[in-house]
């Protein structure tokens, strides 16, 4: 008896982690010849899951794609029904625990090659570098006025566009949000898109720091400036405000029209131009191209709902 419990006391103790699934990766190939990797993070009950998306990626732990598609429903043990991917048509969608609805991961599949379920422990910042985070502006019904005054916005819930994920060129040399980030908040008032940005830049460089506003129908680049109106295309408007300690504030409105038919593919960057170093771009999304493949991607749902007693 002495030597059975030495054996179980010296037996490895299993991550808390390593339980349930912290990500579901997903490769496909598209209808147009491209390939691409869709990751889902679930390891946060508390928060909606972070959709990733990667075009021409390899499978998140570096294996080669199968050289054969999965024709059927890939199924995993897990809370509630388990994890589910279905490619049906076109579309690939993942089924979540205690979830009615699944999540549309992307369409114009031409094919499914790969499923993995990934642990806390096989994620970390390096893996998942390829990978941009696909982020949607919330966008409600209301006023808005672009004037360069952010009172109205006071309370409002905002897109964060802060971390590694939404680093789209010069991570090597981004040193966290405070060497630039992002937060938006829109709203739709009749034929106006409204949008509200406050930059966040320890180092603001006015004329070559720039905001870039990209739709469906339109772009805008915007030179960080002084408060007041600055030069837009016809149809848009735009108000800086005074420039604060963190960076500056900007108010823009667009024609709606420009989001397109499904009223989603609105891409937000800023571009940093820090002196002696290549620039720095954070983008609310990798592209435009990954809004419109993963058209369910903002936001997610929760994957856990309370359930009733």
């Amino acid at each position: 008896m002495p030597l059975l419990t030495l054996a179980l006391a010296c037996a490895p103790v299993p991550d808390r982690r390593d339980l349930l699934p912290a990500a579901v990766a997903v490769g496909v190939d598209t209808q147009d010849g491209r390939q691409l990797s869709v990751v889902v993070r679930l390891d946060d009950p508390e928060r909606p899951p972070q959709l990733r998306y990667a075009p021409s990626a390899l499978r998140v732990d570096g294996a080669v794609w199968p050289s054969a598609p999965i024709e059927s429903t890939v199924r995993a043990q897990g809370p509630g029904q388990g994890f589910g991917v279905t490619r049906s048509a076109d579309e690939v969608t993942l089924a979540l625990p205690l979830r009615h609805q699944p999540l549309v991961l992307v369409d114009g599949v031409a094919a499914l090659r790969s499923v993995e379920l990934l642990t806390a422990s096989q994620l970390s910042d390096e893996s998942l570098d390829p990978f941009g985070i696909v982020s949607m502006v919330l966008l409600t019904e209301g006023q808005a006025l672009a004037d360069g005054d952010l009172e109205e916005w006071r309370g409002s819930r905002s897109l964060a566009v802060d971390s590694r994920g939404h680093v789209r060129e010069g991570l090597t040399h981004w040193s966290g949000p405070r060497d630039g980030a992002l937060a938006i908040v829109g709203r739709i008032d009749g034929p106006d898109l409204v949008l509200a940005l406050r930059v966040r830049d320890d180092a603001l460089l006015p004329g070559q720091d720039r905001i870039e506003v990209q739709t469906l129908q339109g772009a805008v680049s915007l030179p960080v400036q002084g408060a007041g109106v600055a030069p837009t295309p016809a149809g848009a408007h735009a108000v800086f405000t005074e420039s604060v300690e963190f960076g500056t504030g900007l108010e823009l409105s667009l024609p709606a029209a420009w989001l397109g038919p499904q009223g989603h593919g609105l891409l937000v960057r800023y571009v940093d131009v820090d002196p002696g170093e290549p620039g720095t771009t954070l983008a609310s999304s990798p592209s435009l191209q990954a809004l419109a493949d993963v058209p369910a991607a903002g936001p997610p749902p929760r994957i856990v709902e309370q359930l009733q007693p």
